[in-house]
């Protein structure tokens, strides 16, 4: 699967890359480098942070997962056939989730039942 993880914490990135072996993994740790990612390749899974650049709890802003958000509402062209929301921030995820309501809240996507919801295993 092609897979883009939108990602800034270093240690969340590597449990990524050690989940996700065998699959085509890109990670970018900024909204603008996810948003002309998604503009320029077709993506499977799109897995978003809300909270970068050591932001902590912020609800919107410049260099969030929520940016990416926005963008792909209003180019759905660009849509990854899966979106997952693994944010730590609540009100983030779900800012995230309304303006993508087919994308799922899985804020600990390394358990048991969040890799069943998502598919890989």
């Amino acid at each position: 699967m092609k897979i883009l993880v939108l990602e800034d914490n270093l240690e969340r990135q590597q449990q990524f890359r050690n989940n996700l072996i065998g699959h085509n993994v890109t990670i970018t740790d900024s909204s603008k480098m996810a948003i002309e990612k998604l503009t320029n390749e077709k993506w499977e899974i799109l897995f978003c942070d809300h909270d970068l650049g050591n932001q902590v709890n912020v609800t919107s802003g410049d260099n969030t997962g929520y940016e990416v958000a926005k963008c792909l509402e209003n180019n759905k062209q660009h849509m990854p056939t899966n979106i997952i929301v693994h944010s730590l921030n609540t009100v983030g995820a779900k800012n995230i989730i309304a303006a993508l309501p087919n994308a799922v809240h899985i804020p600990f996507v390394w358990t048991e039942s969040g890799l069943r919801k998502i598919g890989l295993i």
